[in-house]
């Protein structure tokens, strides 16, 4: 190998490791990463396919997760992609928010597979967060790609948000860095024949604020004031 290309191979294992570094820094992926470590060699699932009373009431003392909600929180004057499924009391993992969150992610990536009636270890599992640069970068991917994809579980999704999830990414790499005063009008150009009242035009613009904190709690997003900037881990999966 030459000298220029020994030089070119250094930078790009140098920029591959500062990636990763801040991908195995990723909170929602520590959480789901730890809840996989939790359920161990396998715990048993509801028939709808989530953690099974016993195991949910341990996973969120153990775990530390907030007590689970009475209700599910529903905001009845917005449309919903879906609402949450009716609990007969053997779902009690769906009325906790943060075990939910945890949990889908964990599903999403590999953490964790279904079985049947069983959950168990899933095939990324044993190489988080301490196997090579490259993996760590993809397991982060694949958690971005879940998240943009609205495949996580994030409580009750509006439209206005499933709408302003996707988009705020694909904005920001047109014009890096943007203020979010932008972004919403980025938005509302793109939605111009879906906006029809003032009150959706207000929550379009407060669903682009929730969709940058929830990318910027994944490691997608910075925010500088009012200026939204994306991360190197941003870039390169807005670039791809």
């Amino acid at each position: 190998m030459s000298a220029v290309e020994s030089g070119v191979q250094l930078a790009l294992d140098t920029e591959l490791g500062a990636l990763a570094m801040d991908a195995r820094v990723c909170v929602p992926l520590r959480r789901a990463h730890e809840l996989a470590v939790w359920v161990g060699e396998g715990r048993d699932l509801t028939p709808s396919g989530v953690l099974a009373v016993s195991a949910a009431a341990d996973a969120i003392q153990t775990l530390g997760y907030r007590p689970p909600v009475a209700e599910p929180d529903l905001d009845l004057r917005q449309e919903t992609l879906f609402a949450a499924p009716v609990d007969d009391g053997r779902d009690l993992a769906r009325r906790c928010p943060e075990l939910m969150r945890a949990w889908s992610l964990a599903l999403a990536v590999g953490f964790l597979r279904r079985d049947g009636r069983r959950v168990l270890p899933g095939r990324q599992l044993a190489a988080w967060p301490d196997g090579d640069d490259a993996q760590a970068v993809a397991v982060w991917r694949a958690a971005y790609d879940a998240l943009t994809s609205l495949r996580l579980e994030t409580g009750e999704i509006t439209v206005e948000f499933a709408h302003a999830l996707p988009a705020v990414p694909a904005l920001l790499a047109a014009d890096d860095p943007t203020p979010l005063s932008r972004l919403r009008e980025g938005l509302a150009y793109q939605l111009a024949n879906v906006c029809d009242d003032d009150g959706r035009w207000r929550r379009y613009g407060e669903a682009v604020g929730t969709a940058v904190a929830r990318l910027a709690e994944f490691g997608a997003v910075t925010v500088e004031g009012a200026t939204v900037h994306l991360t190197p881990l941003g870039r390169r999966a807005t670039a791809s």
